[in-house]
């Protein structure tokens, strides 16, 4: 059969968008779907840490953010008893010591306009239904575009269609058992929050445990606000996650006193999360990235970083493969060694932590320790922002 692309991409969010820009720039066909037209709104934290930062400066997108976007420096932890943790983004390797806050809805327009200006074709409001398959190897997608159906081909196929992923259920069987954990996060925007500034702002204060909090500063006093907790630990608790965020914004000890005058700008939304990574990634003519692939830290809840470098490695496997002429589930093979590398200590370390960060004693005990020592700051921070 012959191919119209050299690869087709499932979802231009992050993850699609990287994987899109770096296969162009390689020199390759690239057709890119999504089912919203752009931009659009995304429920996420809006935070990107430095290990990010560094993908956006690889693919030149850091000076379309620089003086549009809230730039961060650090990180603050705080606990009920423990007190208030602060730690600059530390000088390690190669990494830059600043992240933003960055709304989605702006975001992911931008990184999907640089995928075009790189060469990229992108389809608007095109919803993908299902993979086409031959002989046991996915060559293309079937899709719905201005109510009609359409069927495209490719040498290969990239699924970044997020956490509900049509390719994963279809093609891998994937189910929400393959996933470490399964979280559920809810965040909203408020202006007038008081005491913020260039800090990301976590609290794992008693009144939210065994869920966090989050204030990230986007300026002018408006922030993203929001609260994560594992499904299972709600449904233990017989509450809802939007009773968390109720007592997050008008009863924890710290963050009530910054959000008593604020007021919120739109209404709460929220997602489940997928988190951990899962076991394998790619078959023959197909690899997930991103939130498709589950690339989400059990501990901290942060995608965007994983979603922009799994895209990275995605496009090098597949321009390797490419070059071969071998569409095998073995030529993508060097993708699933470098998730398994680069991302799965951080996933295993985050499933084996939260176990205990869940205990209100062990929470203020750590921020306590941690506050009197730079270095253990440190050694937290770079856990909790995968730059060991």
């Amino acid at each position: 059969m012959l191919m119209s692309y050299d690869v087709i991409v499932v979802g231009a969010g992050v993850a699609g968008s990287s994987v899109s820009y770096y296969l162009a720039k390689a020199g390759h066909k690239v057709f890119l779907l999504d089912k919203c037209e752009f931009p659009r709104e995304k429920v996420c934290g809006d935070s990107i840490t430095p290990r990010g930062v560094r993908i956006l400066e690889d693919m030149g997108v850091v000076p379309k953010l620089e003086g549009r976007f809230k730039e961060t420096k650090g990180v603050r932890i705080y606990s009920s008893k423990g007190g208030c943790s602060v730690t600059d983004f530390p000088a390690y390797k190669d990494y830059p010591r600043r992240g933003f806050v960055a709304p989605r809805i702006e975001f992911d327009k931008i990184l999907r306009d640089h995928a075009e200006e790189a060469g990229v074709y992108f389809s608007g409001c095109s919803f993908v239904t299902n993979a086409v398959v031959e002989s046991g190897r996915v060559i293309g997608v079937k899709y719905t575009s201005d109510g009609k159906d359409f069927e495209e081909t490719a040498k290969f196929v990239v699924c970044a269609d997020g956490a509900s992923s049509t390719f994963a259920k279809k093609v891998l069987n994937i189910t929400k058992d393959d996933f470490r954990a399964t979280g559920i996060a809810i965040r909203a925007y408020y202006e007038g929050v008081d005491d913020i500034d260039d800090y990301m702002e976590i609290y794992g204060e008693d009144i939210l445990l065994p869920g966090v909090g989050w204030i990230f500063p986007q300026g002018n006093g408006v922030a993203n606000v929001g609260v994560g907790i594992y499904l299972d630990d709600l449904e233990k608790n017989d509450c809802s996650v939007t009773e968390i965020l109720d007592r997050f914004v008008n009863s924890s000890i710290h963050a009530s006193k910054k959000l008593k005058n604020a007021k919120r700008l739109n209404q709460v939304v929220g997602k489940k999360l997928y988190m951990g990574g899962i076991k394998k990634a790619i078959c023959d003519g197909m690899v997930l990235i991103g939130d498709a692939a589950g690339l989400i830290n059990p501990l901290t809840g942060e995608g965007m970083m994983y979603a922009l470098e799994s895209g990275k490695y995605a496009a090098e496997a597949i321009d390797s493969a490419l070059k071969v002429n071998d569409f095998s589930e073995k030529s993508l093979e060097s993708y699933q060694k470098n998730i398994n590398i680069f991302f799965n200590r951080y996933f295993s370390f985050g499933t084996a932590v939260v176990r205990f960060a869940k205990k209100p004693w062990i929470v203020n005990s750590s921020i306590n320790l941690i506050k009197k020592s730079k270095m253990l700051g440190e050694l937290n921070l770079r856990y909790w922002i995968s730059i060991n």
